[in-house]
């Protein structure tokens, strides 16, 4: 198991510097795009810009569109991270990987030390990437 994505793995974590876009402004990374799209908010997203750590910020889902939409957009956004560099994403085969690195969204990653919770759809998300990538 690839846990944390710090290191030799830090490639994997969403806080990468990526041009993320949505509605039309670009966002610096995955993680910055996630919470953007969690709201409608043009204050407060313009806040998550700017932030270091926007997954800190712990945004309040009111964009409506978020939980039927956000999946297929960080895919997307994973698949043009990678498209070049499928080899760099296939080198952490065969091994689970657990978006545990400064997780507190029990969503994308998991929470916890010892009694580990969460539904770790960013890690989950790349490991369906990396079978695609064959």
């Amino acid at each position: 198991m690839i846990s944390g994505f710090t290191e030799d793995y830090e490639f994997l974590h969403g806080s990468q510097r990526l041009d993320c876009h949505i509605d039309s402004v670009c966002y610096p990374s995955i993680d910055h795009a996630i919470q953007a799209y969690k709201t409608k908010n043009l204050t407060l997203r313009r806040k998550i810009k700017a932030s270091e750590k926007p997954q800190t910020l712990l945004v309040k889902i009111d964009n409506p569109l978020y939980p039927q939409v956000i999946e297929r957009i960080v895919e997307g956004f994973l698949l043009s991270k990678f498209r070049g560099k499928e080899s760099l994403l296939k080198s952490t085969k065969p091994h689970y990987l657990m978006n545990s690195y400064d997780a507190i969204d029990s969503y994308w990653g998991v929470v916890g030390t010892e009694n580990v919770n969460g539904l770790n759809r960013f890690g989950s998300l790349l490991m369906k990437i990396r079978r695609e990538f064959r």
